[in-house]
């Protein structure tokens, strides 16, 4: 019995490899994301491994995380600026066209003041980009992970897979809502996984979306394998 408890094959013994894993991973992460511009690369290579560990097929954790960064650094910093560019853009109108300029924290009667009904018109389109916009985000450094393709084709596979698996784009954002309030607010030592932690959450659903999209005659996929998403 006592041999069984400390065995490697526990599933405690498991769980918390699994958790030392993503507090290291997550270290890599956010020290390759200081830069900011290489954000991209870093989360992609992020979602490399952890695909993996939902897929149970991790191996050389730390090593594969840093050739993955490598290996997508320059498509995934270009779509790392364009998701960028695009949220500064959505901001910006957000401010100019609903807030009219205004400070953030103007009132609602301030905003929506006799004269400029539009501008519920405006937040209504405005508020609907911005959920798109997420779905995307959602998605696309996963997509780039797993898949070859080109920059705006991977952009496309994102939002077409979003809305194609709505329920599960929904439960993901959810998931990480909730991860977020609880680390904001009650347990801020959930910064030791500010990025894995979700991003394993989301692989655990992403992993069997993928599935879908995977060649039908292929091998197990190693370490350079990468699929084509059509």
């Amino acid at each position: 019995m006592a041999s069984k408890l400390f065995d490697y094959d526990n599933p405690f013994f498991m769980f918390m490899s699994r958790i030392w894993d993503l507090m290291i991973l997550n270290f890599l992460a956010v020290l390759l994301c200081l830069p900011v511009i290489t954000a991209g690369a870093s989360v992609t290579a992020l979602y490399y491994i952890t695909l993996k560990m939902a897929e149970d097929r991790e191996s050389h954790i730390y090593r594969s995380f840093l050739k993955a960064f490598r290996d997508n650094l320059v498509q995934s910093t270009a779509i790392h600026l364009i998701v960028t560019a695009a949220g500064a853009v959505l901001l910006l109108d957000f401010w100019y066209f609903v807030l009219g300029g205004r400070a953030p924290g103007a009132s609602a009667s301030d905003i929506f003041s006799a004269g400029i009904p539009a501008r519920f018109a405006a937040a209504a389109l405005l508020l609907a980009l911005m959920l798109l916009y997420l779905f995307i985000t959602v998605y696309v450094y996963a997509i780039q992970a797993r898949f070859v393709n080109t920059v705006f084709k991977t952009i496309i596979n994102a939002f077409m897979m979003a809305v194609r698996h709505l329920p599960s784009t929904v439960l993901m954002i959810i998931l990480n809502s909730v991860f977020f309030y609880i680390m904001f607010h009650y347990a801020s030592w959930l910064g030791f996984w500010v990025l894995s932690g979700p991003v394993y959450l989301n692989s655990l659903l992403l992993c069997r979306i993928f599935k879908r999209y995977m060649r039908t005659d292929a091998k197990e996929i190693t370490e350079t394998d990468k699929n084509t998403a059509e």
